[in-house]
């Protein structure tokens, strides 16, 4: 069993205090992989004014999704047997691109984004498969 808290604000570690604080605590001993998942705001967020900080402080991607009077947030956690993980919304600062990822929109059709390994070209507006940019990037 996974108990998911979503608690009042707390401080943090900096001083800044969150908008919201998320816990998710594990009872009965079974290790969960990484999946996704989904609390409540007690407030409504701009995802642009926002970022998620778990634990450790490191920024966790997020994305806004319906759910609830003030909408919802999902994102991807694992969850070790017998542990709780605390993640904290943040205001004040976006989310930033993570670490490696390049993201190029100088094309004036699309946008790259790659990371040295693999990218992806995305239609700045809706346009059939047979007239958008072909790789390779």
């Amino acid at each position: 069993m996974v108990t998911c808290l979503d608690s009042t604000p707390l401080s943090s570690r900096v001083g800044q205090k969150p908008q919201q604080e998320f816990v998710l605590k594990e009872h009965f001993g079974v290790s969960y992989a990484e999946q996704v998942v989904v609390f409540k705001l007690n407030q409504n967020v701009d995802s642009a004014d926002y970022q998620l900080l778990n634990d450790a402080g490191k920024e966790v991607p997020i994305e806004m999704v319906e759910g609830g009077s003030k909408g919802s947030i999902a994102f991807c956690t694992d969850l070790p047997a017998n542990t709780s993980r605390t993640f904290n919304l943040m205001g004040g600062r976006g989310p930033q691109a993570l670490d490696g990822v390049k993201v190029d929109d100088s094309h004036p059709d699309h946008i790259e984004i790659s990371n040295g390994l693999t990218g992806v070209r995305v239609p700045k507006v809706y346009a059939p498969l047979t007239t958008t940019p072909k790789a390779p990037m």
